[in-house]
This record gives structure tokens, C-alpha cells and sequence, in this order.
């Protein structure tokens, strides 16, 4: 079962991922526009990661302007730039809203005897490379409900069209 939480929980479960420790991820996302910030999570330390602000300092940096990416999904970026496809689309698809993985374990946490793995929803080209550690399961995407009412599951094609406009990745 995949969850879909917000973009910002995607980039910093991918700086995470590389070793970044939690207090240099909050700043990252305080003091960076949050499309360079996936660039870098996407490529760290990669000659094409830019350079990011991790001063441990209060508030964010004059040039970030909050930005309405998809309804009710803002950023911060930065004025002076127009946020990319890469960007766009991982804003676009929180539209419907999100469920974070991390209460969810906590409220459900994974029963041994039970045949079912749950992972974070990063959209459907990292999300194949996981599937192919998984053959013969069925995936499923856990979406927020209509209206703040309970999560959906949804068969995993139809989900992945519904929140990143792409049925590809099974």
C-alpha cells in the first residue's frame, strides 16, 4: 500500500534517505525555494544538485514569496522564478490533499502476521523500482477522501492517474 503524503514529506524523506539529519532538512525547507530543494534531494551532492542555504538562521530569506502551487498546496519559491514541469507536477498532485505515512504507522502499525507492507507514494517512477522488489503483489495507493472524509484505497492504476496523471509504473 502506497500512502500519498505532501511534497514537502516526499523531499525530505528523500534527503533522509541520503543521511541528512533532521535539523538540516527543516532549514532547507525554511530557507530554500522547495523546487531547488527536490532538485538537490533528486541529485545530492550530484554536480546538478544546487547549492542550498543550511545557515541555522530564524524566517525565511526575502526572496521566497509563498506560491499556491495546486489548491490549497503552497510553497515558498523564489520571486524572481517560475517553478519547473518537476515542480509543478509533484504540487499538482497533493490536490486532492494528503495523508502522511508516519501517523498512519503509528495509529496502524504493521502486524507481523499480517502479508502487507506500506510505503511512502514518491510517484510512479520510483514507486515501479519498489513494485520490482515486490513480485506478485498487488499494490494499492492510500489517497486523502473527498471532503476530509476517511482514506481511500484505490487500486494502485487508477490512483496513480488520479494524483499524478499517469496510470504507468505497475
Amino acid at each position: 500500500v502506497f500512502v500519498h503524503g505532501s511534497w514537502a514529506s516526499r523531499v525530505s524523506a528523500r534527503l533522509a534517505a541520503a543521511g541528512m539529519r533532521r535539523d538540516s532538512i527543516e532549514t532547507a525547507l525554511r530557507r530554500n525555494d522547495l523546487c531547488a530543494v527536490d532538485a538537490y534531494a533528486r541529485a545530492p551532492g550530484g554536480a546538478d544538485a544546487p547549492a542550498l542555504d543550511f545557515r541555522p538562521l530564524p524566517g525565511r530569506p526575502d526572496d521566497l514569496r509563498p506560491l499556491e502551487l495546486s489548491p490549497g498546496n503552497v510553497a515558498f519559491v523564489r520571486r524572481d522564478a517560475e517553478p519547473s514541469a518537476t515542480c509543478l507536477r509533484e504540487a499538482q498532485s497533493d490536490r486532492f490533499g494528503t495523508l502522511e505515512l508516519e501517523p498512519l504507522l503509528w495509529q496502524a502499525p504493521p502486524r507481523p502476521e499480517r502479508d502487507v507492507i506500506v510505503a511512502r507514494d514518491m510517484g510512479p517512477e520510483h514507486n515501479r523500482r519498489v513494485l520490482a522488489l515486490l513480485p506478485g503483489r498487488t499494490p494499492y495507493l492510500l489517497v486523502a477522501g473527498v471532503d476530509a472524509s476517511a482514506p481511500v484505497l484505490m487500486d494502485y492504476a487508477e490512483g496513480l492517474t488520479r494524483l499524478w496523471g499517469w496510470a504507468g509504473g505497475g
